[in-house]
């Protein structure tokens, strides 16, 4: 292995070590633990479906995470992807996806060791390990929404302990402002402004990362469709939030 992929993969061992990581260890991976269609209904459906992203093959085991560290402490094939995602593959001498897959393919984003994606494969399938940038686009989306809807779900909890006189329809009015974010003036200014910035910071990243799996600058009306659509997407997943 180059350092290149030497260096990704332990970033990914620390990434997967943060007590955050399950036993299917994002959110984007535990949908290839469902049927193929469950999952393409679970996921964010906006951006995958504007980019015609297919559903993957579904693991057997619906806890992944250790099939992921046996293929990053002793892979079969490794290969750096022209958009700069590192890709790690292991066979094993079983099947572990429902379609009798006896590999698994890994994503890796090297620059933060993130585990973008993981899922069964057929070996000799893709012999050049070729990605989807669908594959990639897609689980970033899932996995941004995901880490959005736990930030403002802590923002909540901190913002409702020290304002005990909150009213009971904070999640809704939260709701609102997510979907047409006018923040000045309101009595909950510091928490909107909070919100607001880590939605911004998330779209910004998003786009990055579209544009390396494409690898090609998204236009100003595709950028603000992206940012629409992640948006569109933390507002029906905060609508599911008590409050």
């Amino acid at each position: 292995m180059g350092p290149i992929v030497t260096a990704a993969i332990r970033r990914a061992l620390s990434w997967l070590a943060n007590p955050r990581r399950g036993k299917t260890v994002s959110k984007h991976i535990g949908h290839h633990t469902r049927s193929a269609a469950n999952a393409a209904m679970r996921n964010p459906r906006y951006l995958g479906r504007a980019l015609g992203r297919s559903a993957h093959s579904v693991f057997r085991d619906p806890r992944p995470r250790k099939l992921i560290e046996r293929a990053l402490a002793n892979p079969t094939r490794t290969a750096v992807q022209n958009n700069g995602y590192v890709v790690v593959e292991k066979e094993f001498n079983r099947m572990i996806g429902r379609a009798g897959e006896t590999a698994i393919r890994i994503i890796i984003n090297p620059r933060t060791g993130r585990i973008v994606t993981a899922f069964p494969v057929r070996v000799g399938a893709a012999a050049a390990l070729m990605v989807l940038p669908q594959s990639v686009v897609g689980a970033e989306f899932d996995d941004r929404v995901a880490d959005t809807i736990q930030n403002i779900d802590r923002m909540i909890d901190h913002h409702l302990q020290s304002h005990r006189q909150s009213e009971p329809d904070l999640v809704t009015r939260i709701l609102d402002f997510l979907l047409d974010p006018a923040i000045a003036g309101d009595p909950h200014e510091g928490l909107y402004v909070q919100i607001h910035h880590l939605v911004e910071f998330q779209v910004q990243e998003l786009i990055h990362e579209v544009e390396r799996a494409l690898s090609m600058s998204l236009g100003p009306a595709q950028r603000q469709e992206v940012a629409e659509q992640f948006r569109n997407a933390v507002a029906g997943a905060t609508g599911t939030l008590d409050d």
